[in-house]
């Protein structure tokens, strides 16, 4: 009884959330004034780093300003960002990772504070 309950909170949260917001979270050309454009977005390992990549290379706008957020390890993610969109406006930020890929809850959580503070900073 209690995880359907759960659930349909966790349901109720996003319909509500989905609806006052839906007006602000459209994206019309049209109304948009001929200023900057700024776009978030979040980069890992795995694969999704290309798949957001080629994303973002499907967008032909010169006002657009990227800001790329990685974890401070992950190297070879902001490399690839560097390369494949040079022709815009990039800014990156290392975010401290808590905890690695198969590493126990209990070692990581040293660092899971560190990032924790640093995202209060952020």
């Amino acid at each position: 009884m209690l995880p359907a309950v759960a659930c349909l909170n966790a349901f109720f949260f996003v319909w509500l959330i989905f609806t006052l917001l839906k007006n602000k979270l459209s994206y019309n050309t049209s109304e948009r004034q001929n200023g900057p454009v700024e776009i978030g977005v979040v980069l890992g390992s795995g694969g999704h780093t290309f798949e957001m990549l080629q994303i973002l290379e499907l967008i032909k706008d010169g006002n657009i300003s990227f800001h790329f957020f990685y974890a401070n390890n992950d190297l070879l993610s902001r490399e690839k960002a560097e390369n494949a969109l040079k022709e815009y406006k990039k800014d990156f930020f290392a975010i401290p990772r808590c905890r690695n890929v198969g590493e126990s809850y209990i070692r990581s959580s040293k660092r899971y504070k560190k990032a924790k503070y640093y995202g209060y900073l952020f």
